[in-house]
């Protein structure tokens, strides 16, 4: 909240200071159409800035929104600036995006070797953990279950009070079954997050188990809690009413589901800008309830 602060009073001061424009939609702690709309203003001031700077901007652009310009814009940033951990991580992304997995490993280990002292809490942002996470999800995408245990356990023994190392490697269990070691690795978790962010995968696996009572009952609480203040307070919100709205279902109670599935609609799920030919996601919860 201060950096946005600050980001903020450096586009009052230089309105065309795209790189602040940047920095400001990272900070966006809110709702995704404010991110999206935050970056949108970033990008049309990148030609502005200077070739390495519009390449970052560009490419965080393409990889938020899942574009196929990720991939020549990451080449162009690691060819031109290979010192740049950027150029290496958006490559990897448009590797896994577009199904390479495995070729993906290679730009994303460089990156984590590049930024190894954030994996030893030297800095602030930690890319080195991105990279890993995306070697986790291209291993996972490859049907590579036991190597992606492997990246997800060496981050954890890198960071061990980082909570998104634990969590990955319960969504990892989660996915071989191994039921009991992922709620392990989904509580470790939540107890090292201060935001209370790691509801939704022990959800989800409740969800998929069959136990109903306690899924609801943590989704329950979240609601409870109302929007709030912080990083995730009013996302939190809306989209545990989003995954209550899928457990009722599955439970048949379709009544109260689509209460929640409106719910979810009006509550800011349905407000980003939907290009043309795509589909209101929020839209989906309740069509399928009916």
């Amino acid at each position: 909240a201060s950096a946005e602060r600050m980001f903020d009073a450096a586009l009052l001061q230089d309105s065309g200071f795209a790189m602040a424009a940047y920095y400001f939609a990272l900070t966006s702690h809110t709702t995704r159409a404010e991110f999206i709309r935050r970056l949108r203003r970033a990008v049309s001031l990148a030609g502005r800035a200077s070739d390495r700077e519009r390449l970052i901007i560009q490419g965080g652009w393409a990889e938020r929104n899942n574009l196929r310009s990720l991939r020549p814009i990451g080449e162009t940033l690691a060819t031109r600036y290979p010192t740049e951990v950027e150029g290496h991580y958006y490559l990897g992304r448009a590797l896994v995006n577009g199904g390479s997995f495995l070729e993906s490993i290679a730009p994303l280990r460089r990156v984590e070797v590049m930024d190894s002292l954030s994996l030893r809490g030297k800095t602030g942002r930690c890319a080195a953990c991105e990279s890993l996470q995306q070697q986790v999800v291209a291993y996972m995408l490859a049907d590579s279950m036991a190597a992606a245990e492997r990246v997800a356990r060496r981050w954890i023994a890198a960071r061990p009070n980082d909570w998104v190392a634990r969590l990955v490697l319960g969504r990892i269990l989660s996915v071989v079954n191994r039921v009991d070691e992922a709620m392990a690795a989904f509580r470790v978790s939540d107890s090292l997050d201060v935001l209370g962010r790691a509801w939704e995968p022990m959800v989800s696996l409740l969800t998929r188990e069959g136990d109903f009572a306690r899924a609801d009952e943590i989704l329950r609480r979240e609601i409870a809690k109302g929007p709030g203040e912080g990083e995730a307070g009013p996302v939190n919100v809306n989209e545990a009413r989003g995954f209550l709205a899928i457990s009722l279902r599955y439970q048949g109670r379709l009544e109260e589901a689509l209460g929640e599935a409106t719910a979810f609609r009006r509550g800011g799920g349905g407000r980003e800008h939907i290009p043309p030919g795509a589909v209101e996601l929020a839209a989906l919860q309740e069509a399928q309830v009916l």
